[in-house]
């Protein structure tokens, strides 16, 4: 991927190489790369996304680190759930507790 970026960035008018302009423009090829690599389907419950544009780019908000293209349910809910691994555990635990009454 960053050879791909690099090549796409080399074509890009030198009068639009702001900084802001460029994080854009490397966001966009990212999410279009892994818009292909996932079949356009969600990386947690794999509907399939609508289009590049309406994928949610899922990112971890300590790090910053991109990790996966998300339909609009799965982004809220991890965000309900403040991306905590023990409260979805528990969500878990919760459903299936229910389920097998």
């Amino acid at each position: 991927m960053p050879n791909q970026i690099k090549r796409i960035l080399s074509q890009v008018d030198s009068n639009i190489k702001t900084p802001g302009k460029v994080r854009k423009i490397i966001k966009g090829i990212e999410k279009s790369v892994r818009y292909d690599e996932q079949r356009g389907c969600c990386a947690i419950c794999h509907c399939s996304l609508a289009s590049v544009s309406k994928a949610h780019f899922d990112h971890n908000h300590m790090t910053g680190q991109y990790r996966g293209l998300l339909c609009s349910a799965c982004n809220t809910g991890l965000g309900f759930f403040r991306e905590s691994i023990l409260s979805l555990e528990n969500a878990i635990r919760y459903l299936q507790t229910w389920r097998k009454s």
